[in-house]
């Protein structure tokens, strides 16, 4: 037995839903599928009744277009291209999230992506996926707006006509839709979870991350960024105006970037004296500072890495003191010079000497050295050859060469780019390695 609710909805057209109805048109922690052949909906609360549901039905999709609902973020790419056409997946994947990001400005997002099979149609080869942004909750005519505001047309790159009110969306394993010129059913490659880096197990997803209609009450509510504002009668959608008070509303909350867990990392391999002196905590406060306006780092969590660095010499650390020249200084420039160098290649080097050495002072052959031991170039075809050395002897792994583009290969090792020659030595500075200088050819 499905642990589910079930209504019966009136048919106003094949790919459209007479839905408006019903009473509770967002709901929580549960996604709404619709039977386009039986023309029923159904309440969904867990991945293993959708995934039961969802084979039974002759013709399934997710409910996206009903009036104030809220869904995920969702984008649609269909297209059709010659036989003959070389299709970069790679660089096309990249492309529609780097859109799709610039719509959501200071968000860090969480894209999910479904593909289905490219396919043979009109002599064409079509390629279809779906993007869909988690933890994000909007109605779907703001996310029509928002892309009018960036400009963009129908099919360059995403369909915007299935912004409309009722509709449906195909959803994550089905494998069937109803044909527009003939009203029946037919067969299509199934709609599947994909990386397109393939550097993740698929297998172990959560279903619901990839569910348009699936939004949860903690989810950051788009529709409350935006305010409405009358211009010759139609009714235009702004962001809102964000003062400084506010700024903790474009922050992460408590997620930790990288580069903000590598800066906390090193201010605690600061000695107490820096935190002592006067001077040498000034010059410290200000390069904080400067470090985190440069990376977007927000003044809420800039004030606890001062605060972290202050309490290095607990016998002169004062919170209110510390708070007090922050009000005062936050907001003002000081000379050039310190950033990350300063930090790093004075101020660690100096207190920290061994640390130093063996986290930030290695040599770029060193690290080249490492790298090489996994990768080889490959010349024909052109990419990257990957032994997976560790699987090799621990699980003896039949197959453990993996062959990597170079774009997959610069997501599998993100954590060298950190690195990259000094002009004038074989050290190494806090920079990016070029990864594709550095394996030999196999």
């Amino acid at each position: 037995m499905f642990i589910i609710e079930k209504k019966i909805l009136t048919y106003s057209r094949m790919n459209k839903m007479n839905v408006e109805s019903m009473e509770t048109p967002s709901k929580f922690n549960c996604v709404i599928l619709f039977d386009l052949k039986k023309r029923n909906y159904t309440d969904v609360k867990t991945p293993e009744d959708y995934k039961k549901l969802v084979k039974s039905m002759d013709a399934g999709c997710e409910l996206v277009g009903n009036q104030d609902q809220q869904v995920k973020p969702y984008f649609d790419v269909d297209m059709s291209r010659p036989k003959s056409f070389t299709f970069e997946e790679v660089t096309e994947c990249t492309k529609w999230c780097d859109i799709i990001s610039s719509l959501f400005p200071n968000k860090k997002l969480d894209i999910k992506i479904l593909k289905r099979e490219p396919r043979e149609k009109d002599g064409q080869i079509k390629y279809s996926y779906h993007l869909i942004v988690n933890n994000i909750r909007i109605s779907y005519s703001n996310i029509k707006v928002l892309m009018d505001q960036k400009g963009l047309q129908n099919n360059a790159p995403f369909d915007t006509t299935i912004y409309n009110k009722n509709r449906g969306f195909h959803s994550i394993y089905t494998s069937h839709k109803i044909n527009k010129d003939t009203g029946k059913k037919e067969k299509i490659p199934e709609l599947m979870p994909y990386d397109y880096f393939q550097m993740k197990d698929m297998s172990k997803i959560d279903l619901f991350d990839y569910c348009v209609s699936y939004i949860k009450e903690d989810f950051e509510d788009w529709d409350a960024k935006m305010t409405v504002t009358q211009d010759k009668q139609d009714k235009v959608l702004t962001y809102k105006e964000v003062s400084k008070e506010d700024d903790d509303i474009c922050d992460d909350g408590d997620t930790v970037t990288p580069l903000e867990k590598k800066l906390e990392e090193y201010l605690n391999h600061l000695s107490e004296k820096r935190a002592d002196g006067r001077d040498e905590w000034l010059n410290m406060m200000f390069c904080i500072i400067n470090i985190c306006k440069k990376n977007n780092i927000s003044r809420r969590k800039c004030e606890n890495l001062l605060h972290l660095f202050s309490k290095r010499c607990k016998d002169r650390y004062n919170e209110d003191d510390v708070d007090k020249w922050i009000d005062i200084n936050y907001d003002k420039t000081r000379q050039q010079g310190y950033g990350w160098n300063y930090l790093v290649h004075t101020c660690l080097k100096q207190d920290n000497p061994d640390y130093y050495e063996k986290r930030v002072g290695k040599t770029y052959y060193i690290v080249k050295k490492e790298f090489e031991k996994h990768v080889s170039k490959c010349m024909n075809p052109v990419g990257f050859l990957r032994v997976v050395r560790d699987e090799l002897i621990l699980n003896d792994n039949p197959d453990p060469y993996q062959f990597l583009t170079k774009d997959k290969l610069h997501h599998a090792y993100e954590h060298y780019r950190d690195w990259e020659t000094d002009r004038k030595s074989t050290r190494l500075n806090s920079s990016h390695l070029k990864l594709s200088r550095m394996p030999s050819s196999a």
